[in-house]
């Protein structure tokens, strides 16, 4: 698995190139061991594919950590309706305007059936001033072998029939994570997963109509794929204890006095700020995420995928590439990511150490 290798010490930063670009996070972002994909912008529908097996799944969310304030909500126009990464004017009425993203990871079991697992994350937030109705995810693993049609040997529904509503404002930082985890027979050729995300009063689409982003994620790990971790692997620390916590030695090769890529300020100073611009949400995950991953703790495909690109994005901005409110959204959406990596909540993903600060 690819780590960051070089040191840090004495202000140098660590490089690592992407494994592969990360569409933007409009209706259809995805990441994961590999490829990401964007929905056909003259299109808006569920892709047509084969699906052979459903079986009804649990969600897991990382909760309602903060509802936006929007002070002059009132003076906010229609909600825009967006189909494939395009916007699209809202038709009559405001309501929902769901975004969401995803990533995808493979292992092979160790308990001697032969089944791979396809886990990942299924990211949704909502942009628009209502609270959705009617939610439904179902999650499809899906492969192809020739030609272009994919099918969908392995299907789940993460939550249907609105028994979870998303506020409207919600931001990415505060989107609900649904995971997912197939353990299934092996499959050939190009394997994804996708997820189609509606709601019943998504804004510009008449009450009542399901409709809503499909992000898709492509694996391009190794095949076969490496044997999944076990528990009694090297746990996971939550960003705060890297941070804050007396007398904690980082791992090599970071140091708390280097400097932030272009930041000006040290790994530690960032690593204790509080947050605010998409620079800073994102940067104390990271960190929290790529010490982990030094200390030892196994790193699924799908995260170190965004570790790559967060360190790619380092590279190239400073702090003043994100201002307050809505802007650098994909920064924050990875920074979700690395923040269930962190707290032991990732599918796949190392246990959480829960070691309480003083």
């Amino acid at each position: 698995m690819e780590t960051i290798k070089e040191r840090l010490k004495g202000g140098d930063s660590a490089r690592v190139n992407p494994i592969r670009k990360r569409d933007k996070a409009v209706g259809a972002v995805a990441t994961s061991g590999g490829i990401a994909e964007s929905l056909d912008p003259d299109r808006y529908e569920p892709e047509r594919t084969k699906e052979t097996k459903m079986e009804q799944g649990t969600f897991t969310s990382s909760g309602w950590r903060k509802l936006r304030n929007i002070a002059l909500a009132a003076s906010i126009a229609l909600p825009l309706a967006f189909a494939g990464g395009t916007a699209l004017a809202a038709s009559g009425s405001s309501g929902a305007t769901l975004q969401a993203s995803k990533t995808i990871d493979i292992c092979a079991t160790t308990d001697g059936t032969g089944n791979w697992r396809y886990s990942g994350e299924v990211s949704v937030w909502n942009d628009g001033a209502t609270a959705t109705q009617g939610l439904q995810i179902v999650d499809c693993i899906q492969n192809k072998v020739s030609g272009n049609t994919f099918s969908s040997p392995y299907c789940k529904t993460l939550t249907s029939g609105g028994v979870v509503s998303i506020p409207g404002f919600t931001a990415e930082t505060d989107a609900t994570i649904f995971a997912y985890s197939f353990d299934d027979l092996p499959l050939t050729g190009t394997i994804r997963n996708d997820a189609l995300v509606q709601i019943t009063n998504h804004s510009g689409r008449p009450a009542g109509t399901l409709f809503g982003p499909e992000p898709k994620a492509t694996y391009a790990g190794t095949i076969p794929p490496p044997a999944c971790k076990t528990a009694e692997a090297q746990c996971a620390y939550s960003q705060g204890y890297w941070a804050n916590k007396p007398g904690v030695i980082w791992p090599s090769p970071y140091d708390r006095n280097a400097t932030f890529y272009l930041s000006g300020q040290t790994w530690n100073t960032v690593a204790n700020s509080p947050g605010g611009t998409g620079y800073y949400i994102l940067a104390v995950q990271y960190i929290g995420a790529v010490l982990n991953a030094a200390n030892g703790a196994a790193v699924p495909g799908g995260v170190q995928d965004i570790l790559n690109q967060a360190d790619n994005w380092f590279q190239n901005n400073a702090p003043s590439a994100c201002t307050t409110g809505p802007s650098c959204g994909q920064q924050k959406t990875w920074a979700g990511i690395l923040e269930s990596y962190n707290l032991g909540t990732y599918p796949g993903g190392p246990i959480s150490c829960d070691v309480p600060l003083p």
